[in-house]
């Protein structure tokens, strides 16, 4: 839990992160006051008066307050982190040195939440302008890294003249004055989240992803892009948001956003999804154009578009975007359709009244423009739950228009959790067949969204529902993520827990039978495929997909088999990813 609060919740609100019994009432009024007030000064930017509140707020006997060791080094770091942020360098170098200089502090604290403590400690010596001191701090954890990993024993006090012993993340110029050893190298290559983007190297903490956009909505009149384009419907409008994505500090599938629980007064790209800024674009022939320069710009010349569901505003749409555009490691670029969903839990009804003719209608041409005049090498369409209604009749719109003859406009369709009666979608499908090189559905039976949904429309099932797995042989492939484990709902799997499988299915377009982490399950109408079940590790599989990604499948079997003569990392199975790859005997990275 510790490790959790210092790297990733940066760490509890002030005010509100501790649950303080009657007995510390005494205490209470004069400490909350003074953490409300320093809140109020971060918040306000004005580095003095947090200053001065902190090292009051430092000398405080939290012990009165019932708080128990992990909470109140929580509190300490929030206070530090937030001077950092707003500029208060050397006051927050001072109080973590005093920090990290409490022996039975540093002592009680496991190696890996050390490592983070004093790695924080080095960020922060680089931003007080402290820079010989953050070079050896540097060199030193260097210096440490294999006693790291054979684990440590107790570190001396962090100070200005005694630098840790034990590893930490270095970047920039620090990176630079010490070349990575080999061992580096491999494992930034093994853990896919070190180079989840095609446009960032390693070392970036984070990427601007520019997400081109068709939406049917209103704008607002604000210019916040967050609030640009409001709930109610209006005609097809386009243009392109440029987001930041962390590539270090989050999880796959997280799409984080700043709290005040976790201490956090705005928001910081290196940790939170943000939209930067909006351009709005005077038509679609316009939005092509700068479409294609990006995509000649790549060398795959790959595109997404991804379609959202019910109860997402317009940021939550470009949000998602371009979080699966960093995830996937795109080569090209990422597209979202923003259709009028209110983004409300209170607003299924009208949400789903929002498909009427028009929509489909500019959602068909926003599509077909993207598939015929793009300049895009590979097109795949995802639609999640609601949005699965507008892809289905707008490919139908397609289909009947005939304009693309034999030749499929599109590589993949998935149709992520839709919320789409089964009966109706059973019938639908087979009609749109030719449009795509393959359709792959993603359900889950621990979907809580789609049982709502269901009850709602009088206990029809919805085809994302995995209990009754929906399966439409010669048509469909359909992928049961029950097994993945994910967290939440079960909505939204094949962007969080199942990711492995659904990079197999964009990055190489593999059949379920290759894809070793899929069990078949057979059922009367045909069978379908188990996620997790399979006979392999999920993790060697993804890193078996990631080697034929970069390397081609030739490529990638001759540099893990150099690892493995080198005995580089021998705690990692490279022998079973190996045989991962041998038994893809017809994969290949396309392009």
């Amino acid at each position: 839990m510790l490790r959790v609060g210092l790297r990733h919740f940066r760490v509890l609100c002030f005010c509100a992160a501790f649950v303080i019994p009657a007995s510390a009432s005494a205490q209470r009024p004069s400490t909350m006051e003074r953490l409300e007030q320093f809140s109020e000064a971060v918040a306000a930017e004005n580095p003095s008066r947090a200053a001065a509140l902190a090292n009051r707020l430092w000398r405080a006997d939290y012990s009165q307050l019932a708080l128990d060791d992990a909470a109140e080094l929580a509190l300490r770091i929030s206070i530090i982190d937030a001077l950092n942020e707003i500029g208060a360098h050397e006051d927050a170098l001072a109080l973590i040195n005093d920090l990290t200089s409490d022996r039975t502090l540093m002592r009680s604290l496991s190696v890996p939440d050390r490592v983070d403590l004093l790695g924080r400690h080095a960020e922060i010596a680089r931003a007080a302008g402290r820079r010989d001191l953050a070079r050896r701090l540097a060199q030193r954890a260097r210096n440490g890294a294999e006693t790291v990993n054979a684990g440590l024993g107790d570190p001396p006090p962090l100070t200005e003249g005694n630098g840790p012993s034990v590893g930490m993340a270095i970047d920039g110029d620090l990176e630079e004055a010490l070349p990575p050893v080999e061992s580096d190298v491999v494992i930034s290559e093994f853990r896919m989240e070190d180079d989840r983007s095609a446009n960032a190297s390693t070392s970036d903490p984070f990427v601007v992803v520019p997400v081109y956009y068709g939406a049917n909505r209103e704008p607002s009149g604000s210019d916040d892009p967050n609030r640009y384009y409001g709930g109610r419907r209006g005609p097809l409008d386009v243009g392109v948001v440029n987001v930041s994505v962390p590539t270090q500090n989050r999880e796959i599938g997280e799409i984080p956003r700043p709290s005040v629980w976790r201490g956090e007064f705005r928001p910081n790209p290196e940790r939170h999804v943000i939209l930067q800024d909006i351009q709005r674009f005077p038509g679609l022939p316009a939005m092509i154009r700068e479409l294609n320069a990006q995509l000649e710009a790549s060398d795959r010349g790959e595109v997404i578009v991804f379609i959202h569901g019910y109860n997402t505003e317009f940021r939550g749409a470009i949000e998602r975007t371009a979080q699966l555009y960093v995830d996937l490691a795109v080569d090209g670029a990422a597209v979202a359709y923003s259709w009028p969903s209110r983004g409300g839990v209170l607003g299924y009804v009208a949400d789903g009244g929002s498909l009427i003719r028009p929509v489909v209608n500019d959602l068909q041409t926003f599509l077909t423009a993207i598939a015929q005049a793009s300049g895009a090498e590979r097109v795949h369409v995802i639609a999640h739950s609601m949005g699965n209604r507008y892809l289905l009749e707008a490919l139908e719109e397609i289909d009947d228009d005939g304009t693309f003859g034999e030749e499929p406009p599109f590589d993949e369709l998935v149709f992520a959790a839709p919320d789409v009666d089964a009966s109706d979608f059973a019938a639908r499908a087979p009609g749109i067949r030719d449009l795509a090189g393959r359709m792959t559905l993603y359900a889950s039976s621990n979907d809580r969204a789609l049982a709502i949904s269901r009850m709602i429309h009088g206990d029809y099932r919805r085809a994302g529902d995995a209990n009754q797995p929906l399966v439409i042989d010669g048509v469909v492939q359909t992928v049961d993520t029950t097994a993945s484990g994910g967290a939440g709902i079960g909505h939204d799997d094949f962007a969080s827990s199942a990711m492995s499988d659904f990079r197999s299915v964009i990055w190489l377009s593999l059949e379920p039978e290759q894809r070793c982490v899929l069990a078949e399950r057979d059922v009367e109408e045909g069978h379908y495929w188990a996620y997790g079940m399979g006979a392999c590790d999920n993790q060697l599989f993804d890193a078996a997909l990631r080697y034929i990604r970069l390397h081609g499948r030739e490529g990638a079997l001759s540099r893990i088999q150099t690892i493995i003569e080198a005995g580089v990392l021998p705690e990692v199975d490279w022998s079973g990813v190996r045989d991962i790859i041998l038994a893809m005997p017809n994969a290949a990275a396309p392009g």
